[in-house]
């Protein structure tokens, strides 16, 4: 998708016109998205005192969300906000209290976790459906934010589904077993 046309998307809601709906995220939507976000990072974004983020801001998030499985380039994100690369980088940090990268990186991380919990994808596969090319600098951006290797979380996540499923059949069930 061009950046024109992530930019004509964007702005589809207020003019009326049709347009590519790929990218179509409302302020609500963003929120969430920025709460997320948040969650993993540690971040305080509070939306009744710093205010919704911009349409640009959430513009670049709407396209990083959609695109982050694709090697995504900050000029691409930038130019699809309507702004050069330092301003938008500087704009972004200041809405959302961190820079598009680290927003980008957790964001895919994030995603990386869900897919750990939820398939039995291999790991290097998921690594790639998020955006890492390289084994290695995916278990290394997976251990830096979550503190432990994704093998590792898939594990755990499964050792506390069968925990939690034991303790759903009551301690009778669990012990017959």
């Amino acid at each position: 998708m061009s950046a024109e046309s992530a930019v004509a998307y964007a702005t589809k809601e207020e003019t009326g016109t049709d347009g590519d709906v790929l990218l179509h995220m409302t302020t609500d939507r963003v929120l969430e998205l920025v709460k997320d976000v948040e969650k993993q990072m540690q971040i305080r974004f509070d939306p009744l005192t710093s205010g919704a983020p911009s349409k640009s801001c959430r513009l670049a998030m709407a396209l990083m969300a959609h695109r982050y499985g694709e090697n995504i380039r900050l000029d691409d994100i930038a130019r699809a906000a309507g702004m050069s690369k330092f301003h938008f980088i500087r704009k972004f940090r200041h809405e959302i209290g961190v820079t598009p990268g680290a927003f980008l990186q957790h964001y895919r991380i994030t995603r990386a976790m869900q897919l750990l919990e939820e398939t039995n994808r291999p790991i290097r596969g998921i690594g790639r459906s998020v955006g890492y090319g390289d084994p290695a600098a995916f278990s290394r951006a997976f251990l830096k934010l979550t503190g432990v290797q994704p093998n590792r979380f898939r594990r755990m996540q499964r050792q506390q589904a069968i925990l939690t499923q034991a303790g759903r059949m009551g301690p009778w069930t669990a012990v017959s077993m």
